[in-house]
């Protein structure tokens, strides 16, 4: 919930070459939605969230999102889950997404299985890495979107989508 907080991940993980990365936000529209909040993993068993515009809770301030974009995202290798959705968010809020170097994850589920009936992340990390995540609506319940849950009850969802997107390219690539 803080740049000095980033500051130490950065540092443990600055030998890493690859993150995986995924948005929370209002919706699904990108043109009109905004990030709520970011989660990313250095690896297939562990993920951060980092809360930037939840309607109740604690959220990290917002210079947090400008030092990930320019420390996080511009210095690895990002991993997406489709990726057209997550760079348009983050071109929404004004960030050049030219100089981001990444790969979709997503594109190895569609060759693992294109004949699949459903290739969205949750059903991937159900189907190849074993693992049954969270679905959006149980972690929202009744309310409006994804802001109005608390960091705190967002963060296992939102690094579980991370940490499940690095170890789907584990298993698939």
């Amino acid at each position: 919930k803080s740049v000095e907080q980033l500051k130490a991940i950065k540092e443990k993980y600055k030998d890493k070459k690859l993150m995986a990365n995924d948005t929370e936000t209002t919706g699904l529209t990108y043109y009109q939605d905004e990030i709520v909040g970011i989660s990313f993993s250095f690896n297939a068993y562990d993920g951060f969230y980092i809360p930037l515009r939840h309607q109740v809770g604690e959220n990290a301030p917002i210079e947090c999102l400008q030092y990930f974009y320019d420390e996080f995202m511009c210095y690895y290798t990002n991993l997406f889950y489709n990726a057209l959705f997550d760079l348009h968010m983050y071109r929404n809020e004004g960030f050049d997404d030219k100089k981001i170097r990444f790969f979709d994850a997503r594109s190895l589920v569609f060759n693992a299985d294109n004949g699949a009936p459903i290739q969205n992340l949750k059903w991937a990390a159900n189907h190849y890495l074993g693992r049954n995540p969270q679905t959006f609506q149980e972690v929202i319940g009744t309310k409006i979107n994804f802001s109005a849950v608390t960091p705190e009850e967002g963060a296992p969802y939102a690094g579980a989508d991370a940490v499940n997107t690095y170890g789907l390219y584990l298993r698939l690539a």
